[in-house]
């Protein structure tokens, strides 16, 4: 670059001084705060339902005109997949994608869906800043708690739904908002690529066209969100008629789910995961102008209700942390919806967040066949937010960022522990499987009668599912090796007695943080089947692995 010449006038726009806008800023740390937070537990084993969608997107790699046409033991008994899967297609396909780029390592796979990740947090930053003055901190509180950073952390279909379905959000407030149709035509697209990845998507139709209504757009324009339902509706449409059981199998969930038994039970997990999982900003209503001591007595008192022991439906009785967990969970989530609903006058944007986290609120409580906290997760933004835009209107600037500060740092830790427990529950599947793959005799077969990941590593340790329908444990012979574990499901009992060679191997944790347990603490991350906590506070072992030698002498078993 050649020297200035003596007198020559420097012109004004290369002295003056370039600032990056605040919204710039914001989406850079958005971006590096996903990265930094999410990237390091994405080397973790595959864990939980991952290998069930793992399976036919292998099977797309070798029929990806038949994704289902397989048959999968997944229950304990092996069955057509079609009548186990209850997710719609895209996301199985781009898991396929994925595999056949990485060739399946769990760290390349998750870090290639990371821009799902980063489309999620966007969206939300983008959004929210359409309704916030101060948006990045309550995006980041956001992303930050559990159900994001460990929930939609793994190969779910959840992931993809959450990514465009809040893009797809964004897009729509923006085009009803800008009155321009390319957003409009963004946002039904996104919106049916979350529909075309899981059903649930659904909820994010209802906060759309309640949002058009608020803005008095015509009738018309309120039912237009429903045109994202057509790609999944003619899927499954062609899936009916070629003899498929797409449709029969999502009914099926959703009407496990009507017939639930209990539903204080229910409701006890659905409280306590908003709660848990929203965890200290779940705090900010107190902090949002003078204290509100009726709403906060009736919260109270109607936490304490639910979790009496009279509503205790069967089975053993939570111990008291897990009840008075639950009850200030219930009581935190009650009394942030209270606060939210007392206001008088309703803006739009009150009418957006108040829609969409009551659509995802009857959707766990009513249609989905188990609360857990991927899915408690596409209810946190609209809260959070929600929150935030109360106290942005009652308490002052300096005393609001010392709260936000405060909220996040605790949220971060939180969730971070729980990931890394998470990441440790998941890797000892792994090693359960490798240390059960050197215990069969010479000519001996390594079975398992669990699921999750424990059933993805032994069969790649070789081994197999026992089959009810092939007899179930009559399958084992001398010589062969079972390994089952106790925190899983749907795992067959023995039906005759064996002699065998047993050892025991519980894997611990120094942190007393569970996510699942079979031990009573009712920590039920992953389904409200194990417990109505999100995570519970437990020393118990992370799991307790049973291995078994089947021999022609030795003790009985």
């Amino acid at each position: 670059m050649g020297r200035a010449e003596p007198g020559r006038k420097i012109p004004e726009r290369i002295l003056e001084r370039q600032e990056v806008s605040p919204a710039a800023l914001g989406l850079v740390l958005v971006l590096a705060f996903v990265v930094f937070a999410y990237v390091p537990f994405m080397g973790k084993a595959y864990t939980m339902d991952e290998p069930l969608f793992l399976a036919p997107a292998l099977h797309i790699l070798k029929d990806p005109l038949h994704p289902l046409a397989f048959s999968f033991n997944w229950y304990g008994q092996t069955v057509p997949m079609s009548s186990i899967n209850n997710t719609p297609p895209l996301f199985l396909y781009l898991l396929a994608l994925a595999w056949k780029c990485t060739g399946g390592r769990p760290f390349a796979m998750r870090l290639f869906f990371l821009p799902l990740d980063l489309l999620a947090a966007v969206s939300l930053f983008l959004l929210a800043s359409r309704f916030l003055k101060k948006p990045l901190v309550p995006t980041l509180v956001a992303l930050a708690t559990p159900g994001f950073l460990v929930g939609l952390n793994l190969l779910y279909p959840d992931k993809a739904a959450a990514a465009f379905g809040f893009f797809g959000l964004y897009a729509w407030v923006r085009g009803i908002d800008e009155d321009k149709s390319g957003w409009t035509y963004a946002a039904l697209g996104a919106l049916a690529m979350a529909l075309l990845s899981k059903y649930l998507a659904v909820v994010f139709l209802v906060p759309a066209a309640a949002y058009a209504a608020a803005r008095r757009k015509p009738v018309a324009k309120m039912m237009l969100p429903a045109a994202a339902l057509a790609p999944v509706g003619l899927y499954l449409a062609v899936n009916l008629l070629h003899g498929g059981a797409a449709f029969s199998s999502a009914w099926r969930t959703t009407a496990q789910s009507l017939g639930a038994a209990s539903w204080a039970r229910r409701w006890r997990a659905v409280l306590a995961g908003v709660g848990g999982c929203c965890a200290a900003a779940a705090l900010w209503p107190f902090f949002a102008g003078r204290p509100r001591w009726k709403p906060a007595a009736a919260a109270l008192a109607a936490a304490f209700l639910l979790f009496l022991p009279l509503w205790d439906a069967g089975g053993p009785a939570p111990d008291l942390l897990a009840r008075m967990m639950g009850i200030a969970m219930a009581f935190a989530a009650l009394y942030g919806l209270a606060r939210i609903l007392e206001r008088r006058t309703r803006s739009s944007e009150d009418i957006l967040w108040l829609s969409w986290a009551g659509a995802v609120l009857l959707m766990e409580a009513f249609a989905y066949w188990s609360v857990m906290a991927r899915v408690t997760a596409l209810l946190v933004p609209p809260l959070i937010f929600a929150w935030a835009g109360m106290l942005e209107r009652t308490l002052e600037q300096k005393p609001r960022a010392a709260l936000y500060a405060l909220s996040l740092a605790a949220t971060l830790a939180l969730s971070l522990s729980l990931a890394w427990v998470d990441s440790c529950y998941a890797d000892a599947q792994a090693q359960a499987a490798r240390v059960a793959a050197a215990l069969p005799a010479k000519g001996g077969r390594l079975w398992t009668t669990s699921h999750w990941g424990l059933q993805y590593y032994v069969e790649r340790e070789g081994g197999r599912e026992l089959d009810a329908l092939r007899g179930g444990w009559s399958q084992v012979r001398p010589g062969d090796a079972v390994v089952w574990s106790r925190v899983n499901s749907n795992q067959l009992p023995p039906n005759r007695r064996f002699l065998i060679n047993a050892k025991q191997i519980d894997w611990a944790n120094p942190l007393p943080l569970r996510l699942m347990s079979a031990r009573g603490d009712e920590a039920g991350f992953y389904s409200s089947v194990f417990g109505f906590l999100p995570y519970a506070l437990s020393r118990a072992p992370l799991d307790e692995f049973f291995f078994a030698r089947i021999l022609p002498r030795g003790r009985a078993y």
